[in-house]
């Protein structure tokens, strides 16, 4: 059995499942961080209960590092990033920017990969920060949520969670 999500820029997911799946078990709290001031950026990240190899077509249960689904909302532009942990690659996706009529919010990225990922989902969190750059806040927002990775900053706006501080880099392109 293949399972396929289509989702934001044409995204799928296209896995043999890694277990017969979570049914009949409760759904992951969503736990949600505040810097304490406006944040004008918030990243949506699931922590996925497998590790996957997108161009090998491989999921099983994670035996460390799991796999990522996350979202990016910053001022100019929301983005969709999707990380796999057995060979660090990874999936950017643009999918809105400050003239997108109808911008996507977090809630609706928490309820949409609830509803993608439900039974491979461990944990989802929404982290807002005021400044991706300000190195000291990220990492204690990073450490009250018990993530020992880091949130990587690209200079084209996207900034991600990094589960292991590994190197991350596209190694495949989604059907």
């Amino acid at each position: 059995m293949r399972r396929f999500l289509f989702g934001s820029a044409g995204a799928r997911r296209d896995c043999a499942p890694a277990s017969p799946g979570r049914r009949g078990r409760p759904a992951p709290q969503l736990h949600r961080s505040t810097s304490g001031m406006s944040a004008s950026f918030v990243l949506v990240v699931a922590l996925l209960s497998v590790e996957s190899s997108y161009s090998e077509n491989l999921e099983r249960p994670s035996q460390g590092v799991p796999d990522t689904v996350q979202f990016w909302f910053s001022p100019d532009a929301d983005w969709r990033v999707k990380t796999f942990a057995i060979d660090h690659d990874i999936h950017i996706h643009k999918i809105g920017t400050r003239t997108t009529p109808q911008r996507l919010t977090p809630e609706w990225a928490v309820a949409n990969t609830r509803k993608h990922y439900s039974d491979v989902l461990s944990s989802i969190l929404m982290l807002e920060f005021a400044d991706p750059k300000d190195t000291a806040a990220v990492t204690r927002i990073l450490e009250a949520h018990n993530l020992h990775g880091t949130l990587e900053v690209a200079s084209s706006g996207v900034a991600f969670y990094n589960p292991d501080s590994g190197h991350y880099r596209t190694q495949s392109v989604p059907k």
